[in-house]
């Protein structure tokens, strides 16, 4: 039996971290570890860490603060499973056989270096904001280009990446600063390897002001001198293409950047302000033409530059509260799903 790590960078939120603890302890899989990297300057991690006192679970302080990049690579190298999947200290697994489908594709699918899965999108208060299904099917990807038009752009959130532990490719690990090191990690590993999207809802990814990403952009000690995705993932793609002499225009995957910050746009605004928002926006359209030629992407920024940040929170709280009732149903079926896996029964 092949064991899996669950591989997770804790900073300063014990609370969320418990409920991601008792979603791996819920897990159907017998041969698995936890893994917690903690960049916390003080104990309250470790205190709630401890309290489980279950063996599987092994946690590590660090002794400095290694920021988000570095400590995504460091939990991964503290791993001794066979398999290993990332998630942030605020997300968590969705059912009981998460680890178990893990592991079976990996071991049905030697070829497949890479696995990511459709998940829910939920609030602290653990509503169900946004089901999210990349594929109705499970989907096979072959190495190359495929993958990389395909599912590249998955890995820009670490939560439910899946990969082998294979020390030797931590080699393609960068070590120059940045925000998204995962998504030139994962772009080499799906060079070399296939990748496999899963259709099951799996993972459980929490929304609110505190994630990472916004931390990051707000906190240069976290950002480690790193980027907005819009300016690191082109470079990311192009220096890929260039590396394994690919047919592919870097239009690609600004197109799916466009279509991914039109979403985010708002919600950025709402958390960096106008003067962090802008200075992402011209930063993107300045590099390409496909950017300034977006319409509705410029009517975008437009829009969350004039409207006041309060404002977009509101009306943002009103959309996540109308778009379970699409489907009340199976919204509330992972409603109840994400409750009882982040509960201590």
């Amino acid at each position: 039996m092949k064991k899996i790590s669950l591989c997770v960078t804790g900073y300063k939120r014990p609370d969320t971290l418990k409920q991601l603890i008792n979603s791996y302890l819920k897990q159907d899989y017998s041969n698995k570890e936890l893994i917690i990297s903690d960049n916390t300057p003080d104990d309250t991690v470790k205190k709630a860490v401890l309290s489980y006192e279950n063996k599987s679970i092994k946690y590590f302080h660090n002794k400095i603060n290694l920021g988000v990049a570095r400590n995504i690579l460091a939990s991964m190298e503290r791993a001794t499973g066979d398999y290993l999947i990332l998630l942030g200290d605020d997300d968590a697994l969705l059912n009981t056989h998460v680890l178990s489908e893990y592991v079976k594709t990996f071991d049905s699918h030697p070829k497949v270096g890479f696995i990511y899965s459709n998940m829910i999108q939920f609030s602290n208060d653990l509503k169900v904001q946004y089901i999210i299904n990349f594929t109705n099917k499970n989907k096979l990807f072959k190495k190359g280009e495929s993958a990389m038009n395909n599912i590249l752009i998955r890995s820009i959130f670490i939560g439910g990446i899946g990969i082998r532990n294979i020390k030797s490719q931590f080699k393609f690990y960068p070590t120059k600063k940045m925000l998204h090191p995962q998504v030139e990690f994962i772009g080499n590993i799906i060079n070399n390897y296939d990748a496999f999207l899963l259709a099951k809802n799996n993972i459980a990814f929490r929304s609110h002001e505190d994630q990472i990403i916004f931390r990051a952009l707000k906190d240069k000690q976290e950002r480690q001198g790193g980027a907005h995705m819009t300016v690191e993932i082109p470079e990311v793609f192009e220096l890929l293409t260039k590396k394994y002499k690919l047919n592919l225009n870097t239009d690609l995957i600004v197109k799916q950047l466009i279509d991914l910050q039109t979403v985010m746009m708002l919600k950025e605004k709402s958390i960096l302000g106008n003067e962090l928002m802008e200075e992402n926006y011209k930063k993107f359209s300045s590099q390409f033409n496909v950017v300034r030629n977006s319409k509705k992407f410029k009517l975008y920024f437009i829009l969350a530059k004039i409207i006041p940040g309060e404002f977009i929170k509101i009306i943002r709280l009103l959309t996540l509260n109308l778009i379970p009732f699409t489907n009340k149903t199976k919204y509330k079926e992972f409603e109840e799903k994400l409750k009882f896996m982040l509960s201590t029964q």
